[in-house]
């Protein structure tokens, strides 16, 4: 697909403007909280770690922005519920292996998040 240089900048625009929305754990914890889908805090098909696998991919993309820190800030989220909860799902989609996975993406090739 050839875009010109314009509707490359309007669409990233886009894409940034949206994943700063995204970016404001109050904003999305109210989105989750009010939809009438029952959601866990570890599960990659709608909670957390999709954010964190998102924003790992925008900052490789758009390495002046702060996704990375975004990323963190749904880990370090996903971290403290998985202290205070007992979690023995270790499903991909739903469990352990969902945020390990989400953390791998965040990790840097291997750099970060070693004793998640």
């Amino acid at each position: 697909m050839n875009l010109s240089n314009k509707k490359k900048h309007e669409l990233d625009n886009l894409i940034i403007n949206i994943s700063k929305k995204l970016s404001n754990v109050e904003y999305v914890q109210d989105v989750l909280g009010s939809n009438a889908t029952d959601y866990k805090c570890s599960s990659v098909a709608v909670s957390y770690p999709a954010l964190c696998i998102l924003f790992s991919e925008l900052q490789l993309n758009f390495q002046q922005s702060k996704f990375d820190e975004y990323a963190h800030k749904y880990l370090e989220k996903v971290n403290n519920y998985l202290g205070q909860n007992n979690i023995y799902d270790i499903s991909l989609f739903d469990g352990l292996c969902g945020v390990g996975f989400a953390a791998n993406c965040m990790s840097d090739n291997g750099k970060r998040y070693q004793t998640l």
